[in-house]
């Protein structure tokens, strides 16, 4: 189990590339949404909304985390710094762009 994926250097470091692609793409998806909202954020609020969003998809109680991202989103708003109709225009345009990338990928 564990000890064979331990084991296996080069997977690791696959897999930790992998994560730090997909990591950086949805940086940038996020920061293009935000430059097309004209909501102006630090690089660091950008951080944190998409750690919360990754964070929120570990809760799985409806398909695709619909509604738990947003609730979660909506409860840090004044951390990340961003008003409740930001967050739910940034929400609706990140599963609308989310939906074209998976179908393109089919």
């Amino acid at each position: 189990g564990l000890k064979n994926i331990f084991s296996a250097k080069i997977f690791i470091w696959k897999l930790i590339l992998v994560i730090s692609i997909i990591f950086v793409i949805t940086f940038i998806i996020s920061f293009l949404i935000l430059m097309s909202l004209k909501i102006d954020l630090s690089f660091f609020n950008i951080l944190l909304y998409n750690c919360l969003s990754g964070l929120s998809m570990l809760i799985s109680l409806t398909p695709a985390s619909i509604g738990i991202k947003e609730s979660i989103l909506l409860l840090y708003k004044d951390v990340i710094g961003i008003e409740s109709s930001q967050i739910l225009s940034m929400a609706i345009i990140d599963r609308v762009t989310t939906i074209l990338i998976v179908s393109a990928l089919r």
